[in-house]
């Protein structure tokens, strides 16, 4: 891309080395200009300060006075250290995630919503982001994602042509819509199923694989009991303002927002273990008494 050879993405599509839309790519140009070695320790330094920020973020968003504890959550946390080894950019996202959480509790519900579709656009599980608004009727923050993810596709389009994005969609998206990977790095419902199925050397593979029909009916029927209950919730309790007080409300609204995120990572055909870290931010909000949740044994179980 750097040198103007714009097919040149089509190997790194079909080798699964580059997943993103292929606009995305542009974010990427800098580093090849560094060398292998220079890049690798470069992008480990913004991931460094990636880590640091997502601590500052989350306390801001949770409560500052949890900081010690919301930072030991990190510390200790396998799927960012996961992230971390692998050099992937999930803990870049989170900061732009918790950025979009912070910018709608102050009312900035445009820039949230672009926010979101920056995250949705990187990993595309969160996409169920702006399920949960339009279901909120939250329309600024939906046409904020809107915007963004709009301009991404248009600008894709016009830079790479029709028959690269064509492309992307076809090897980097459409295997795994409907076929789960039972790669040992992958934790949804889909790859657990597969797993039970399959022969352990399917734990060191990273192609998709049909899972039999009996298994893909029981796929098929958790997704939906588990998409017909967030939708429930979030329509139940996650619109604003619901009338009570503004702590309660904004407490459903975390709650809802929390499992949107859940769905997103077991509901997904394909998810990947360090997209796990996103739940540092649902429990550093239960930390901060942020969720409208019991404060018992049970729920901290």
């Amino acid at each position: 891309i750097r040198n103007g050879d714009m097919t040149a993405l089509r190997g790194l599509l079909a080798g699964a080395d580059f997943v993103n839309l292929p606009i995305l790519g542009y974010l990427l140009v800098p580093f090849s200009a560094l060398g292998p070695w220079n890049a690798a320790l470069v992008f480990l330094f913004i991931n460094a300060v990636a880590v640091v920020l997502g601590i500052v973020l989350t306390a801001w968003l949770a409560g500052f006075s949890y900081w010690p504890l919301i930072a030991a959550l990190f510390v200790v946390n396998g799927p960012l250290m996961y992230s971390l080894q692998l050099g992937n950019s999930t803990q870049i996202v989170y900061c732009v995630l918790v950025g979009g959480c912070i910018a709608a509790s102050r009312g900035h519900r445009f820039a949230a919503g672009l926010l979101f579709g920056l995250c949705a656009l990187l990993k595309l599980p969160l996409l169920i982001l702006g399920v949960l608004y339009l279901l909120r009727r939250d329309w600024s923050v939906v046409l904020g994602g809107a915007t963004i993810i709009g301009l991404a596709g248009v600008a894709s389009l016009l830079v790479f042509g029709w028959e690269i994005n064509r492309d992307w969609y076809l090897l980097a998206v459409a295997p795994y819509l409907g076929h789960p990977i039972a790669a040992a790095n992958v934790h949804s419902i889909g790859a657990f199923l597969l797993r039970l199925e399959s022969s352990p050397a399917l734990l060191l593979g990273w192609d998709p694989h049909p899972l039999s029909f009996a298994m893909t009916i029981v796929l098929r029927l958790a997704q939906l009991a588990l998409l017909a209950g967030f939708v429930w919730f979030a329509m139940a309790y996650g619109r604003y303002p619901r009338g009570e007080t503004e702590e309660r409300d904004a407490a459903l609204l975390d709650l809802s927002f929390s499992a949107a995120l859940v769905l997103a990572i077991i509901a997904s055909t394909l998810s990947w273990t360090h997209y796990y870290m996103f739940l540092l931010l649902p429990w550093s909000l239960y930390l901060g008494g942020r969720l409208a949740v019991p404060r018992d044994r049970l729920t901290r179980w």
